[in-house]
């Protein structure tokens, strides 16, 4: 935190401006960062007003496509389709267009807000803008609103493209000016700045974002918004890494992207942008699965499917929302009738808990909301009431496991890593680090091939060189070198114990266990009672909305309730 904005400053700032444009500093961004754990609820409370002031309950649905994959010149960390990236992806110059066209069909046909377009590449010839102009054309005519990802344009070519009908242009800040260069060094955080304004002037609108979990620290995440605040783009998509196989960022260190820090980042985003359609992109369904609905109540832009070479699982909007709430309501009647026979029984005190509960979530529904849902409070407290014994039975059945988790299968470390491809610079690089007073930081920056030399480690027994050899050292301890698929890597010990992280860490495994422990007797359950929703409970919902589709849309499932 801070030292001169407290979190009781925040709590007050963001109290007295609720529903309301703040100004946020630097200084009070980066302490909203810092806020703790338990002011969480309370910031998304005021970040979700701020959503439903602008954008009410309607979620935004977008589809993209790789039109263009790989051989590209630049060399982002991240990206799989960078000509430093070894990842074993799909090249191509362009996608078929039955297969361009037909996803263009599908946004048109099932009312999505827009069909995104992502290319490959940096620059293009005047040549390949023109044959990408007739392509716009074709899709426009369905009327489709169209985006694309298209890198640096002349302004010749921007406006080809707008002549063709191009609506909206993707072009993301990625992280900070002073991050930038960690990222990529084969163009500059000000091409990318200056890119937009050129935009901007030819009346494009603007989707520009960032990718977090890069080793990027929290300032950094400010700065980049911060600038966009400035930018202030129709759209804000902040995707969290996920680490593809074959870049310089396949190892990169994820665990900072809890489901909390993730939400904070979208939540400071809604804070600073709040008019930009706040867009939680690529990591959504592995840092937020299981939490859509807290998701939605921040954000109110998603894409149903796509994720150019960072696989978004390919699912449909539809199909994904369908798969969840079916799954949930499956669970929790195999659960209820789990209860039963355990004779798990609510006392009075459980019973207080879940009318207060009910009460609070029914009386601050609106009349929109109920008009739209159709739900009784009857309902509202039955499905609370389920939740809760499903709870009690959860616990009380496995409680008599060993749910422990030791410090020493947590641990959590923190290191910084050299890595090169020569034994010989290896060796010089080893050499230096190990003089008296030498700065192993700045050394790793200068000489390491990968740009991110800090790396958080955790604990597990099939862990690979060189993070096993990690564990083996003492605080501020070099290791020798490690030969790796012909890498070579010298790590220094920066924190052999990283008490908060590995306390968190094994509240995570503990959990884990809990579930596992518990399954162990659902399943069994599972198939005595193979609980199905009736196959004409989906006939009456439409997935079609668009932006019409509503982030509460939960109850007219509930209505239905399951086959006898």
């Amino acid at each position: 935190m801070s030292s001169m904005i407290t979190a009781d400053t925040i709590r007050k700032i963001l109290s007295d401006n609720i529903n309301k444009e703040y100004s946020f500093s630097r200084e009070e961004a980066i302490a909203i960062m810092n806020l703790p754990e338990e002011d969480m609820p309370f910031l998304m409370e005021m970040a979700g007003s701020l959503r439903k002031k602008y954008k009410g309950n309607h979620v935004s649905i977008h589809l993209l496509t790789n039109a263009r994959s790989g051989n590209c010149s630049q060399n982002c960390a991240y990206c799989a389709q960078s000509c430093r990236s070894k990842a074993d992806i799909e090249k191509y110059k362009w996608v078929d267009d039955e297969k361009l066209y037909s996803d263009n069909a599908f946004v048109h046909d099932n009312h999505l807000s827009r069909h995104c377009i992502g290319l490959s590449g940096m620059k293009f010839t005047d040549e390949d803008i023109e044959e990408l102009a007739e392509k716009i054309r074709v899709m426009k005519a369905d009327g489709t609103h169209l985006c694309c990802s298209i890198g640096f344009l002349t302004e010749k070519q921007a406006l080809i493209l707008k002549e063709a009908g191009l609506d909206r242009i993707n072009h993301n800040l990625n992280s900070s000016r002073s991050y930038y260069h960690n990222i990529c060094t084969t163009h500059t955080y000000e091409q990318r700045v200056n890119n937009i304004h050129m935009l901007q002037r030819l009346g494009f609108e603007i989707c520009s974002g960032g990718i977090i979990g890069m080793g990027e620290s929290k300032e950094d995440i400010v700065d980049m918004l911060l600038d966009l605040r400035e930018i202030q783009p129709e759209a804000l998509p902040i995707n969290f890494l996920l680490p593809i196989p074959g870049t310089p960022l396949e190892h990169a260190d994820t665990t900072v992207l809890t489901p909390s820090y993730c939400m904070k980042v979208l939540c400071l985003a809604r804070l600073l942008v709040p008019q930009s359609d706040i867009r939680c992109a690529a990591g959504r369904e592995v840092y937020f699965k299981g939490r859509e609905k807290e998701l939605l109540s921040v954000v109110d832009s998603i894409f149903a499917s796509g994720y150019l070479t960072a696989d978004g699982q390919g699912n449909t909007f539809e199909s994904l929302l369908k798969s969840q709430i079916g799954q949930f309501l499956e669970e929790l009647a195999v659960v209820d009738r789990m209860a039963d026979e355990q004779g798990i029984q609510l006392t009075s005190q459980d019973e207080d808990d879940i009318n207060n509960l009910a009460e609070e979530y029914y009386t601050g529904l609106s009349k929109e909301d109920l008009a739209y849902m159709q739900v009784s409070k009857d309902e509202v407290l039955d499905l609370y009431r389920k939740y809760y014994r499903a709870d009690k039975t959860v616990s009380q059945m496995t409680e008599s496991k060993n749910l422990e988790v030791s410090d020493a299968e947590a641990k959590v470390i923190q290191v910084e890593r050299i890595e090169t491809d020569s034994r010989e610079k290896a060796e010089e690089l080893l050499l230096q680090a190990s003089e008296e007073k030498s700065d192993f930081t700045s050394i790793a920056e200068k000489n390491s091939l990968n740009s991110q030399i800090k790396f958080q480690l955790e604990w597990g027994p099939d862990l690979k060189e060189p993070d096993r050899s990690a564990f083996a050292l003492e605080a501020d301890e070099i290791s020798d070198i490690i030969e790796k698929d012909g890498r070579f890597y010298i790590q220094k010990c920066v924190n052999a114990y990283d008490q908060q992280a590995t306390a968190l860490r094994k509240e995570r495994l503990a959990q884990k266990k809990k579930t596992e422990a518990f399954q162990e007797i659902y399943l069994p359950y599972q198939e005595k009672y193979r609980v199905r929703l009736d196959g004409d409970v989906w006939e009456n919902i439409d997935f079609s909305a668009g932006e019409g589709c509503n982030s509460d849309n939960f109850f007219s499932l509930y209505h239905s309730y399951f086959s006898k």
